[in-house]
């Protein structure tokens, strides 16, 4: 498998535990938590946050616990 469409992959993998976790929850997932629905390395979570960010699919602040939320 080609090292793009293991990081399209990992975006949708974070994504949607993203979705299930808000629709669960009322506060967003840290990135550990993301690690621990998702099986991948918090290195992986981060990295597939930041293109998710840089893509419009979600927000978030840098620093600061809990503000990750889908975009509209």
């Amino acid at each position: 498998m080609s090292r793009i469409n293991a990081k399209e992959r990992n975006e949708e993998t974070v994504r949607l535990a993203i979705v299930n976790w808000l629709s669960t929850k009322p506060y967003s997932p840290s990135f550990r938590d993301l690690v621990k629905e998702t099986g991948l390395s918090l290195g992986t979570v981060h990295s597939a946050c930041r293109d998710l960010r840089e893509n419009g699919v979600i927000n978030y602040l840098d620093g600061v616990a809990r503000t990750i939320r889908i975009s509209k």
